[in-house]
């Protein structure tokens, strides 16, 4: 078996071990991609719940996160993005956000809110994640052994 890591932050990854075969890389990439929807989804509602509402940032940033899995032979990588352009996210994750003045650009505010909508997030469901990761992978290896 390949000891991977099943989740990382954003823009944050960890390798597995060895390459993954053509066979476990596909049912890899199907369990990856049903043991984190729901993740994703829950980083879109706590981003819809914690950040302001006000001037519909909460809404913006509700977009559901995208999954990127990677098994080149040099590097195997799950990484839940959350890629929106036009705001820092990792500062408003951090509980940072910069916003003008009523539209004016020429003077910005800094202004404090909760942090960890994504990060803690993930951290609390990583162990899910990994376990529902490793049983996929192992009734596939187990498929593979009955043949």
């Amino acid at each position: 078996m390949w000891p991977c890591s099943a989740v990382t932050s954003a823009r944050r990854s960890t390798s597995c071990a060895q390459p993954a075969p053509g066979g476990v890389r596909k049912e890899l990439r199907k369990a990856l991609t049903n043991a984190t929807k729901p993740t994703r989804r829950k980083i879109r509602d706590a981003a819809r719940e914690r950040l302001p509402q006000k001037g519909g940032l909460a809404k913006w940033a509700g977009v559901m996160p995208a999954l990127i899995t990677d098994f080149r032979t040099d590097r195997q990588q799950v990484i839940i993005r959350d890629s929106k352009r036009g705001h820092d996210l990792e500062a408003i994750d951090r509980g940072r956000l910069r916003h003008p003045l009523y539209g004016n650009r020429n003077y910005w505010y800094e202004q404090q809110i909760a942090p960890g909508f994504f990060t803690e997030t993930v951290q609390a469901e990583t162990p899910r994640i990994r376990a529902l990761v490793w049983g996929g992978l192992s009734a596939y290896l187990e498929t593979i052994g009955e043949k």
